[in-house]
């Protein structure tokens, strides 16, 4: 099955198939993880990722 999805960065169109974690957006170059809730199925920006567990692992080692 392939999803219909969004490039969160330039909100270009894309074309996901189902099982599929990450990917490059054809549009913009963005590196994007495929998440998935209970409701729904979207990209984030990788490099917001790294951001976040960079300030975790600060955390952590404070």
């Amino acid at each position: 099955m392939i999803e219909k999805l969004s490039c969160n960065s330039c909100g270009g169109p894309l074309e996901v198939p189902e099982r599929t974690r990450y990917l490059n957006c054809n549009h913009c170059g963005q590196s994007l993880a495929v998440k998935h809730s209970e409701t729904a199925t979207f990209t984030e920006a990788m490099e917001q990722l790294t951001e976040v567990a960079e300030d975790v692992a600060e955390d952590v080692a404070s």
